[in-house]
């Protein structure tokens, strides 16, 4: 399998759906690459990115998830940018959440 850099999905709520004075998780699923690793960062407001280990996936490809928990404030009314750097392709993907 050629390397190929990643694709980012965003995984957000629908704020309409949250309601009350909540935190909520929002994150991006990272598809695609080969090989691992692939750095993924998010730009918030001081909260911590959890990034699982990558798994592979059908046909030799990587994926991973990354999430953060910020208050529903925030989700809803800030945008979310995560980035995924690929070392091995060179590629760095940027993608906006909600």
């Amino acid at each position: 399998v050629p390397e190929s850099g990643p694709t980012l999905y965003p995984l957000t709520p629908y704020c309409s759906h949250v309601e009350g004075d909540t935190n909520v998780t929002i994150g991006f699923l990272v598809t695609s690459f080969i090989p691992p690793p692939v750095s993924v960062t998010c730009a918030t407001v001081g909260s911590p990115v959890e990034t699982t280990l990558p798994v592979v996936t059908s046909g030799g490809y990587y994926s991973l998830t990354t999430a953060v928990t910020l208050p529903l404030e925030e989700v809803c009314h800030t945008e979310l940018t995560c980035r995924a750097q690929h070392e091995a392709t060179g590629a760095n993907v940027r993608e906006n959440g909600p």
